[in-house]
């Protein structure tokens, strides 16, 4: 019976098989398939062929059939194919018909193709020629994406649409848009780093994002007379483009629209705008003078962050919202004058500008004022420091001080904090590169993270006996020149470590912070993230075997370690807690070693890892990008657990084990692949 079911099943799919087949005939060396009112190409019979064309009609039976579309794929990933001409008759190229022909040079598309789909001609890495129909219409999605040679193309008057990343990553030089196409789609151009020039007819509706996304060479755009928005990372990246003219009839500009157009000097915004939307105008280096107008309401969040060169600014009276960072990174911004109008201010508005802004607010202003004169910002209702500069003198009624109050204030030397303040709140004097001296109250119970990072002229700092809090970490990351840390010996909550220039929490004893005199206390148990970080003049680390917890990036970037000794047993080590440090040649691994993400990475100078013979376990992978390693030393006498990939990251490498040890490994994957295994003598 099961025979009988089987031979019956046979049967069915060599018939579906014929059927299939049965409609699918070879002219000329191409395939086609009966579709309703003609045929369509389906592939090559000889894929020796090199140039192909398709004809207006082809002849089966004694019968002629208009050849109406290639179908998707049918001509994919020939390498063999270097010219296509397409006659008349022809209305559609399917979904990756020709992608991936990497020998592909020339198309010639004639007669009355309308309609080109995804990927049609995409990843043709020699396509330099392609001459379209008169009547397309609609180019799909990517469908020339990655033709680098691909430098000229001339769009057709008729064509409605360009689609996703049509163009993206293309060898364009030019590109004129006709007056046909309603719509461009997102990254239409994305990273054509060769265009130079784009003209745009009126008749454009919408405009993509990432439009025109790192086209690094263009120079000249000529945007859509009634364009009524300019969208989201349009021009980013365009570091070429030195002027624009946007027209009057846009109402909005998406984020990062223009974000580092570094050599964007003049731009205008039209009447009409209610809002400067996040990063705009972030990193336009070049960008000295900006008008706002008076259409405009707020300033969002990182909008001219980054505009080294911008010296004059007015702020019409129409404003009431200035973001965080909004003017962060400004360092040439002269002056800024707050208007009356203005009822919410974000944090670190200036921050990292320098400090050498001069700050005056409206004395009309019901929720801001500058300190009578005192060159900050201050809300009126919570005495709050939103922003303060080099020239400031703390006010007597201030109560708190925001965020990145005064981040960046590179000049600012000494500074005496009113004994009202009760949080040092995060990033308050990060980048103070001058900042010798402060002292902090009595009235202070916390410290927030990266409250003193690169201030790299501090010598030293007392903790007071009332803190209570240190939240998050960093808080004197990069402070270089920090000897000497002290904690009031009445503190009920941290310690110095006697005398070891260290912020130890007492309960936990966990050392939350250091500098580059600091002895880690042997009764450590955990180092804390970024506790040590960006010290570059540390240069030996002990740390003893109580700790058994090492955080994320807790010695990152502390290029100048020559010497490292990790406890010898158990210790559990976090993400990056050791990345980046240049000087550190040697490093030998603890008996058993936890690692959570990537420990020892970008360590250029590493060139040994040792093993203990004790080890359980080893993971590669822990030492990322390392690229001058150049020998493992494994102690081991039965190779344990190796994680990782030995990619080329690392298979050149020796590995050196103990005597008579060498065909085990040879025997145990992947110890195994690594590039010479040498025994050592006892």
């Amino acid at each position: 019976m099961f025979t009988k079911y089987r031979v019956r099943i046979s049967t069915v799919l060599i018939f579906c098989i014929l059927k299939v087949y049965s409609s699918d005939f070879n002219s000329g060396g191409i395939y086609y398939e009966f579709i309703e009112g003609g045929v369509a190409v389906s592939r090559l019979a000889n894929y020796d062929i090199s140039d192909i064309v398709i004809p207006a009609n082809v002849k089966h039976k004694k019968q002629d059939y208009p050849v109406l579309m290639i179908k998707d794929k049918a001509f994919y990933f020939n390498d063999r194919l270097m010219c296509v001409k397409v006659n008349a008759s022809l209305r559609s190229i399917g979904e990756g018909a020709f992608a991936a022909c990497n020998n592909l040079r020339m198309v010639l598309l004639d007669g009355s193709v309308d309609s080109i789909k995804i990927n049609a001609f995409a990843n043709c890495s020699k396509l330099e020629t392609v001459r379209f129909s008169e009547h397309i219409g609609c180019l799909g999605a990517s469908v020339f994406e990655n033709d680098s040679l691909l430098k000229y193309i001339k769009l057709p008057n008729g064509i409605i649409s360009i689609g996703d990343n049509c163009f993206s990553r293309t060898g364009l030089r030019n590109i004129n848009i006709p007056n046909s196409v309603k719509s461009i789609g997102n990254k239409a151009f994305y990273q054509c780093k060769h265009l130079q020039s784009v003209s745009m007819s009126p008749r454009v509706i919408s405009l993509g994002r990432y439009l025109f996304y790192y086209c690094t060479s263009l120079k000249n755009v000529v945007l859509p007379s009634l364009q009524d928005s300019i969208p989201h990372g349009m021009f980013s990246f365009c570091t070429s483009l030195k002027d624009i003219l946007i027209p009057s009839s846009v109402k909005y500009v998406g984020s990062s629209a223009f974000s580092a157009c570094y050599s964007l000097e003049q731009i205008n915004i039209p009447n009409g705008i209610g809002k400067l939307e996040k990063r705009t105008f972030e990193a336009c280096r070049s960008l000295d003078y900006i008008d706002i107008p008076s259409s405009i309401k707020a300033i969002d969040n990182q909008t001219f962050m980054g505009c080294f060169s911008l010296k004059k600014l007015h702020l019409p009276c129409s404003i009431d919202t200035l973001g965080q960072d909004a003017f962060s990174m400004c360092s040439s911004l002269d002056t800024l004058y707050i208007p009356a109008s203005v009822h919410s201010i974000g944090f670190g508005l200036l921050s990292f500008n320098g400090g050498n802004t001069v700050i005056k607010v409206d004395s009309l202003n019901p929720f801001y004022n500058d300190g009578q004169g005192a060159s900050c910002i201050m809300e009126t209702s919570t005495n709050t420091l939103i922003v303060g500069s080099n020239q400031t003198v703390m006010p007597a009624n201030i109560t708190a001080m925001a965020p990145k109050a005064f981040a960046g204030c590179k000049y600012l030397i000494n500074l005496k904090i009113t004994n009202s303040i009760a949080t040092l709140p995060s990033e308050v004097f990060s980048g103070c590169t001058h900042l010798e001296h402060i002292e902090i109250p009595e009235s202070v119970t916390e410290i927030h993270e990266h409250a003193f990072k690169d201030c790299i002229s501090l010598k030293s700092i007392l903790i007071p006996s009332n803190v209570k809090k240190f939240i998050g970490c960093g808080f004197f990351a990069g402070c270089d020149n920090l000897e000497v840390i002290k904690v009031e010996s009445n503190n009920e909550n941290f310690d110095d470590g006697n005398g070891s220039n260290c912020i130890i929490e007492k309960l936990s004893k966990r050392l939350v912070a250091g500098c580059r005199t600091t002895n880690i206390p042997p009764n450590t148990r955990e180092i804390y993230d970024e506790a040590f970080s960006r010290l570059k003049r540390l240069k030996k680390v002990n740390i003893p075997d109580s700790v058994t917890i090492i955080g994320s990036n807790a010695f990152s970037l502390c290029d100048s370690i020559e010497e490292l000794h990790l406890p010898c047993c158990f210790v559990e080590i976090h993400d990056g807690a050791f990345s980046g440090i240049k000087m550190l040649k040697s490093v030998k691994l603890p008996k058993k070693m936890r690692s959570i993400g990537d420990v020892f990475p970008y360590c250029s100078g590493l060139e040994e890892i040792i093993i203990p013979k004790e080890s359980t376990s080893f993971s590669i992978d822990d030492f990322f990008c390392c690229k001058y390693l150049k020998r493992i030393i494994s102690y081991m006498k039965e190779p344990n657990q190796l994680y990782g990939d030995l990619n080329d990251d690392f298979n050149h490498l020796t590995l050196h084990v103990p005597k008579g040890c060498k065909k085990k490994y040879l025997a145990t994957y992947p110890w195994s692949k690594f590039h010479e295994i040498i025994e050592m003598d006892e």
